[in-house]
């Protein structure tokens, strides 16, 4: 399977509570690269045989998982 740098799995859960007439508390859960899916950026630079640093993976393209949560207050 072929993975591509600039695509992720993100998702979103969102609960919605009215405390009075007009009062609403919103909850939001959100995870970003849920799977956790690595793309490898370029590789390290070295590009002899003899560089202790050939063929090694120098950076990571894509951002490791994110989960933050969220809470907001409207009235």
């Amino acid at each position: 399977m072929r993975y591509w740098p600039g695509f992720n799995e993100n998702i979103s859960v969102t609960r919605d509570f009215n405390l009075k007439e007009r009062a609403h508390l919103e909850f939001r859960l959100e995870a970003f690269n849920v799977l956790n899916r690595v793309a490898f950026g370029p590789l390290g630079g070295a590009t002899t045989l003899t560089n202790a640093n050939w063929g090694k993976w120098g950076a990571q393209a894509n951002s490791p998982r994110r989960i933050q949560l969220v809470g907001k207050l409207r009235w």
